[in-house]
């Protein structure tokens, strides 16, 4: 019995032994357990929240991402709700750095996307802006053309807008203000060539490269003639069949139009003679052509019988090759204005009776 007593005794001292100790173990890690990994989760949780945050990220591109962090989340409650942590937990960890890579991807992705995006942007702005560019010194130039310059400031306003939301890096405002920028510059194009396209009429131009082709195959034997190209606003002295001087010429405010009735502000196309020369015109120095000549009477009274100008209204006249010019935009009322330095020079090389050619364009000697 004594033997029985003993082992018995023992057994109850070791296990005594092992609960106080099984407590001490429990105890220490109650106080102090395992650690997280917080600060990676720390980080995975700020590139998890910066990809969400990319301007043009997509769902498709932020999915693994997502399920990731789901997973991080619910891993990372459990093990803080554990009432004792032995171990740490390496998985948790594993589940962060993944989160953090596959977030970093997916910004990078939407970064690139976007670049990409701001590069095409960038080029159809400025392809919008060429083509802008090509009529707006021709729309400067005509102060009568009301709609077309409306147009073309708004072009140019929608343009700027675009640009101010590239620089801002704003690509979804961007590709709608570039949608209203390019129905702009339409716009403005579409009135401009209604303004201008009557010059690339292929029947217009052979007839008025006749007109050129006679009225400088008459300056021979050192006669003299005047040429008047409106599209490219020169003003031409020709003399044996070459350029002798070459003037910048200011139109009608109308005047890239041929001249139909009086107060159109257009300028007349035609051949026509000087004269009556004025040195002490109100406009410095002017020469008198004889506008309108047969050909501008049947024209107008053709336009008059279709209907297509207003009802009474005459052909005018008083059309000069005048001064003070060098405004840099059409402004006569019909007249071809050019500075009074050239128009001294025009005034002295020209007689009553030389033959001026107004076209509306084409290929010129010397040009």
């Amino acid at each position: 019995m004594t033997t029985v007593r003993k082992v018995i005794r023992l057994l109850v001292w070791t296990a005594g032994i092992s609960a106080v100790s099984a407590a001490g173990f429990a105890g220490y890690f109650l106080w102090k357990p395992a650690p997280l990994p917080d600060a990676h989760i720390a980080q995975a949780r700020r590139a998890y929240a910066a990809a969400r945050l990319a301007p043009g990220i997509l769902a498709e591109d932020l999915a693994p991402a997502d399920s990731l962090s789901q997973v991080l989340e619910s891993g990372y409650a459990g093990e803080r709700a554990r009432i004792l942590r032995f171990r740490y937990p390496a998985g948790l960890e594993a589940t962060a750095r993944e989160l953090q890579s596959t977030a970093a991807r997916a910004e990078s992705s939407a970064v690139e996307r976007r670049s990409g995006l701001l590069a095409r942007q960038r080029e159809r702005r400025l392809n919008l802006v060429r083509r802008l560019e090509v009529i707006s010194d021709e729309v400067a130039a005509m102060p009568g053309a009301k709609r077309l310059r409306r147009a073309h400031q708004h072009a140019r306003m929608a343009l700027g807008g675009a640009g101010v939301l590239e620089t801002q890096g704003n690509a979804a405002a961007l590709s709608v203000q570039l949608d209203s920028a390019a129905v702009a510059v339409d716009r403005a194009e579409i009135l401009f060539d209604k303004r201008t396209g009557r010059l690339h009429d292929p029947a217009l131009q052979d007839r008025w490269q006749d007109w050129v082709e006679e009225t400088v195959a008459a300056t021979g034997k050192g006669k003299t003639a005047v040429v008047v190209d409106k599209l490219n606003r020169n003003c031409l002295v020709f003399r044996d069949r070459k350029v002798v001087a070459r003037f910048a010429a200011e139109l009608g405010r109308n005047g890239l139009a041929d001249k139909l009735y009086a107060g159109d502000g257009a300028t007349p196309e035609g051949m026509y003679k000087v004269s009556r020369k004025n040195p002490s015109s109100r406009y410095h120095r002017a020469l008198l052509l004889d506008y309108p000549n047969p050909a501008d009477l049947a024209e107008h009274h053709q336009a008059a019988k279709s209907g297509r100008i207003p009802r009474g209204a005459g052909p005018g006249g008083l059309i000069e090759i005048h001064g003070h010019g060098g405004r840099g935009t059409d402004w006569t009322e019909g007249c071809i204005a050019l500075k009074d330095d050239d128009m001294e020079r025009l005034f002295e090389m020209i007689e009553v009776g030389t033959p001026v050619t107004i076209v509306g364009a084409a290929r010129l000697p010397g040009k």
